[in-house]
């Protein structure tokens, strides 16, 4: 089996809290892996070389993903661009053609290593996610992954996307209707037991 190719995406509006620079350690030296950061604020951490950092503004954003959906859409506040999560292989394509998985992660996470960690999955599963079989058993916005492929990139089209965007709250899409239609439809891998979670609550 060859390598794969992952391209993490990342939208954050708005400053860069301070445990930012512990997260980009825990970037360095992950194998075939790049993490795209799409932002409106200077990233004044010293970046690892698998780090990409694109200047976007809250307006390009919402354009953007306006024209992909043909409605308008107007954030009424910087969270939530966490709602946009499933729409990322299709709102950066430009960007990805080179990767054969895409997918989202949260930048409040310390990661391991995360290709050894996928790798058995790779090829196999067209989604791979982390998960708790007991009270996170679906896809997790901390770290979702994709075959990079237009059918799947595109999904979220076909599902209340648009009105979940709308919504003035933070909604977690990727977590909800996203993860249930995926989960019923396509080759799904949770992976369990990999995150430091309270056993008795499920909390962080």
């Amino acid at each position: 089996m060859g390598n794969y190719k992952i391209a993490l995406i990342q939208v954050w509006l708005g400053p860069f809290p301070d445990y930012f620079k512990y997260h980009l350690k825990t970037c360095e030296n992950q194998l075939y892996i790049d993490f795209f950061i799409f932002t409106d604020h200077n990233v004044d951490f010293e970046l690892p070389f698998n780090v990409k950092v694109f200047n976007i503004t809250k307006t390009e954003v919402e354009d953007k993903i306006s024209i992909l959906v043909n409605s308008p859409i107007k954030f009424l506040n910087n969270k939530k661009a966490c709602d946009l999560k499933a729409s990322y292989g299709d709102l950066f394509k430009e960007h990805l053609t080179e990767y054969d998985y895409v997918g989202c992660y949260d930048i409040d996470t310390l990661m391991g290593d995360l290709y050894n960690w996928v790798h058995p999955y790779l090829g196999k599963y067209d989604f791979i996610s982390t998960a708790d079989s007991t009270f996170h058993n679906r896809l997790s916005g901390p770290f979702l992954i994709w075959k990079n492929k237009q059918d799947l990139n595109t999904i979220y089209k076909k599902l209340n996307f648009i009105n979940v965007i709308n919504l003035p709250e933070v909604y977690c899409f990727e977590e909800k209707e996203f993860s249930n239609f995926i989960i019923d439809t396509y080759p799904t891998k949770l992976i369990y037991n990999s995150q430091n979670r309270e056993k008795e609550s499920g909390k962080v």
